[in-house]
């Protein structure tokens, strides 16, 4: 696979998982507000702890950070021809 290519994968990711995590962390915090300002304090706390909803939003954002590291590993050259270490 060539660098321009890998590199447009990664900056395809990069852009859209920030997109979504962006998103869905507005989402999220619509809810909590919507939850603190109309529930009681037991129902706000079984909004907030609702574990799928961190668990996608933490996959979002590792895709995220994943695609900005190997960008920046690729811009600086730490990788070979071959896809191993170059230094």
């Amino acid at each position: 696979m060539e660098l321009a290519t890998l590199e447009g994968l990664l900056d395809v990711v990069a852009s859209s998982m920030l997109a979504v995590t962006t998103f869905s962390l507005s989402i999220m915090v619509g809810a909590f507000a919507n939850a603190a300002s109309s529930t009681t304090p037991r129902a706000t706390t079984v909004v907030m702890s609702d574990d799928v909803t961190h668990a996608a939003i933490a996959s979002f954002l590792s895709a995220f950070v994943y695609a900005v590291i190997a960008k920046t590993a690729l811009g600086l050259g730490y990788y070979g021809n071959a896809g191993g270490w170059c230094c």
